[in-house]
């Protein structure tokens, strides 16, 4: 009996819920004390479970580890081995897995004895915590995340202040060090040789020290989850006297006592050193500490602020990359002041615009909006309130460039950290500080149309990255705001109205444009094409979801399915959001003959993938929206070499969105048909082409027929409307040794790689056939189609290469040969010998 549960049924692979059942079976015979000899060998065999991918079971396996746990005879190491539990804790944080989910709070109350035990010294405590940050970070993160579920506010507290003086101490250690260093040179100077021993036997058992910034940064971050993971309890009026506790431990001079110690490190290491990411890492987590403390204990702590910020406004753009603005805008929003800071971005962004235009303005103040004197008394009331609002916010959060300023907000609304999300959900909340980044984002719109309408003459290639960067994350910024206020998702009115501006002014640039001879020898000044983007977008990742944004309102409870975990989010989304506007960066000096041209090429393709982020976050199609991508689809049709390589995997991609979401592949087919000649073609067309065929006809869920048989039907229309036969060779059958090319489709390249990669795919070239033969036995068709689906069918069986594809053709071949007529039949056999 015990042999048909452990090894059949825990095994059984078509259900989650009989592997589990077992378990907890297995899970009750334990508690007959006369079981533990004959399951003890057994019971490892069912230690895999811990990974298994449905979570119901790995809670299962968890839960009975916590009961072997409290057996004398059996360990349950030994059941599943320390490092696999470790590694499982770990991986239960990663993706959109909650690192506070069931199965890892259950980890959390099994490993506690061990790595945090309540019956011996703090020092002890501390020894053992400050081991599993070192040897494994990532299963400590999850591990401390849940440790407030599983002691008093108490204890938790308590580990708090152990750690923040266990940063001082490590601080005042490299200080004693560095001085007992500094009194043995001065020694070794004055003739003493025998110092260097004793100073190599002072480094031993140092290892506890602030210059240890791997070790700081994993135990700044544990200070920062713990604390978070218990702010509200601490705020509550029973649990008064711990957050004086805790406080007591750490002020704002303290703060920026920490903070500038590491901060120092940051000028002697190089920009790109991973020492770099820590001593960030450490100032992030300190700073986010801050939110949670009273303003009676911030003394000291805005000057620090304001200071720093002050410093990255006047660093050069080298100097920048090795200094992080986001843990202080962190700070500063978890004290409510988000108004404050999108107030001082946004003027930024203005500034940098105002000088583009030659007008340098240190204000909010514009030209007069109207000759109606009410207007321009309530216009200046509007404009002294946000006067005043600026020299409040100034005095903390002084002005910094344009394009820094908007390097911020790309990194706010795409980071992932604890620091980007207090920020973005600051921002997000508050419709003052929205309305602030986006006036100033509205900039680069008017900008943008002065350089396509060629009034801005001097505009050079950094003010034209900065226009486009703007443009961009003016897009991606509407995304996310109403992602963050609404559920489900409709596109916000600035996001229509950023379209049709695409539309109706960019789209309307470009076709007026004439291309010209410099810009067919001139190099791309974009960055080389992403085309993970295509790939992403048919996996099983890419299921429509919630937003990347946090929501502020949860959406409607639903019933846990633990027989089945989580999928990521679409990697597509998470591509572009990492990469934000450097994918629109000229990287490349071009004329200034071609920058209408350049900037135009780029907003379209920026305007492709944003729309394709709305769709993939749940916004339904609109025959609005359907009929401005087929206007931004016709500037394919121009002869610009440079627009069709520039545009056409974004292209590829938002038509692979619309089928899957409408089951309609007409925008597609029209994509695929531009690159008519050879001459037209881009570099890596082939691949690409090959890609999206794969990725259509790979499509996972359950109506994929329905994708394949859709796609398949409208790309077979789409060819037969390029047909170009020869009225003299228009019955004659194809050779042995025939190629796509003797189909003449127009000479059409796009759909004749299409219609190869098609033959090349196992699942589509047996659809291809079906539909054929389906065609075929109608006979309702003109000589010249009929002649091509015949031939089509023909090459088609001569392509086949897959065993399992050459076995379902001469199935189907066999079931239309029984029931059809001698000339379908007719075809159908030099369809087997194509295949023979």
């Amino acid at each position: 009996l015990l042999n048909e549960v452990i090894m059949k049924h825990a095994n059984d692979i078509s259900s989650a819920a009989v592997r589990a059942q077992a378990v907890h079976g297995i899970a009750l015979l334990l508690d007959a004390q006369a079981s533990h000899g004959v399951l003890r060998p057994l019971l490892p065999l069912l230690g895999n479970l811990i990974h298994d991918s449905v979570e119901r079971v790995r809670l299962a396996c968890v839960k009975l580890l916590l009961k072997v746990k409290k057996l004398k005879g059996i360990k349950y190491y030994h059941v599943v081995p320390s490092n696999h539990i470790l590694a499982r804790l770990a991986v239960e944080g990663e993706g959109l897995r909650k690192p506070t989910g069931p199965v890892a709070s259950a980890l959390t109350e099994l490993l506690l004895n061990s790595y945090f035990p309540q019956h011996v010294k703090g020092s002890e405590q501390m020894r053992r915590t400050l081991h599993f940050i070192h040897k494994s970070p990532s299963a400590a993160r999850v591990f401390y995340a849940n440790i407030g579920r599983h002691l008093e506010i108490n204890n938790t507290s308590k580990l708090i202040v152990i750690m923040i003086k266990t940063i001082k101490l490590a601080i005042n250690r490299e200080k004693s060090y560095e001085e007992s260093r500094r009194k043995k040179r001065n020694r070794v100077d004055d003739g003493d040789e025998t110092l260097e021993d004793e100073e190599d036997n002072d480094t031993e058992g140092m290892e506890v020290i602030a210059s240890n910034t791997h070790l700081m940064a994993g135990l700044a971050d544990t200070i920062c989850t713990v604390w978070t993971s218990i702010s509200s309890d601490l705020i509550k009026p029973e649990n008064i006297n711990c957050l004086e506790f805790v406080q007591s431990s750490i002020s704002g001079t303290t703060l920026t006592e920490l903070c500038t110690h590491f901060e120092g490190y940051l000028t002697d290491i190089d920009s790109h050193c991973t020492k770099k990411d820590e001593c960030d890492r450490i100032c992030a987590s300190l700073l986010c500490c801050a939110g949670y403390m009273s303003s009676e204990n911030i003394e000291g702590l805005c000057e620090y602020l304001s200071t720093r910020i002050k410093t990255y406004g006047e660093a050069t753009s080298g100097e920048r990359d090795t200094m992080s603005l986001i843990p202080y805008l962190a700070t500063l929003c978890s004290w409510g002041m988000e108004n404050e800071v999108a107030a001082s971005l946004g003027k930024s962004i203005k500034n940098a615009f105002d000088e583009i235009r030659g007008v340098y303005r240190c204000d909010f103040e514009s030209a007069t909006p109207s000759n109606e004197e009410g207007n321009i008394t309530r216009s200046k009331r509007k404009q002294s309130s946000l006067h005043n609002q600026d020299e409040n916010s100034s005095a903390i959060f002084p002005l910094i460039p344009g394009d820094a300023a908007l390097q911020i907000i790309g990194f706010v609304i795409s980071g992932k950290d604890v620091s980007t999300v207090t920020t973005r959900d600051a921002i997000l909340s508050s419709d003052i500080a929205c309305n602030a980044i986006e006036n100033a984002l509205e900039n680069a719109t008017t900008a943008a149309d002065n350089v396509l309408t060629g009034m801005e003459k001097l505009c050079n290639d950094d003010r034209l990255s900065l226009i486009l960067l703007a443009c961009e994350i003016h897009g991606r910024f509407a995304l996310h705001k109403q992602a963050f206020n609404n559920y489900p998702i409709k596109m916000s009115s600035q996001a229509r109205d950023f379209f049709i501006w695409i539309t109706n002014r960019v789209v309307k640039n470009l076709s007026q444009w004439k291309e010209k001879e410099d810009m067919i020898s001139t190099m791309s000044p974009f960055q080389d094409l992403n085309l993970s983007r295509i790939s992403a977008v048919g996996s099983r990742h890419s299921e429509v979801g919630p937003p990347l944004s946090p929501l502020p309102i949860s959406p409607p409870r639903r019933r846990s399915n633990l027989n089945s975990s989580p999928s990521n989010m679409d990697a597509s989304f998470i591509s572009m959001e990492k990469r934000g506007g450097v994918e629109f960066t000229v990287t490349s000096d071009i004329s200034s003959s071609t920058r209408s041209h350049v900037m135009a090429i780029s907003l379209i393709k920026s305007a492709i993938n944003i729309y394709s982020e709305w769709l993939l976050v749940g916004v339904e199609v609109t025959s609005e929206m359907r009929k401005y991508v087929l206007q931004w689809c016709q500037i394919m049709k121009h002869d610009f070499v440079k627009v069709k390589s520039e545009l056409f995997p974004s292209f590829c991609r938002l038509a692979i969105i619309f089928g899957k979401l409408t089951f309609e592949y007409d925008l597609l087919s029209e994509v695929l048909s531009v690159f008519d000649t050879r001459h037209s073609a881009c570099k890596g067309l082939d691949e690409i082409i090959s890609k999206v065929i794969h990725v259509v006809l790979s499509i996972r869920d359950s109506e994929s027929s329905k994708h394949a048989l859709s796609f398949v039907q409208t790309l077979l229309k789409a060819s037969e409307m390029y047909l170009n036969y020869d009225p003299e060779t228009i019955n004659t059958d194809l050779t042995n040794d025939a190629d796509i090319e003797d189909l003449s489709l127009g000479k059409n390249l796009g759909l004749m790689l299409a219609v190869e990669a098609i033959m090349n795919h196992q699942k589509g070239v047996v659809l291809l056939i079906k539909m054929l033969l389906d065609h075929l036995k109608t006979g309702k068709q003109d000589n010249l189609v009929f002649s091509f689906h015949k031939n089509m069918l023909t090459l088609s069986c001569q392509k086949l290469s897959h065993a399992k594809a050459i076995r379902d053709a001469k199935v189907l071949l066999r079931a239309y040969e029984k029931n059809d007529s001698d000339d379908l039949c007719q075809y159908i056999k030099v369809a087997t010998e194509a295949i023979s």
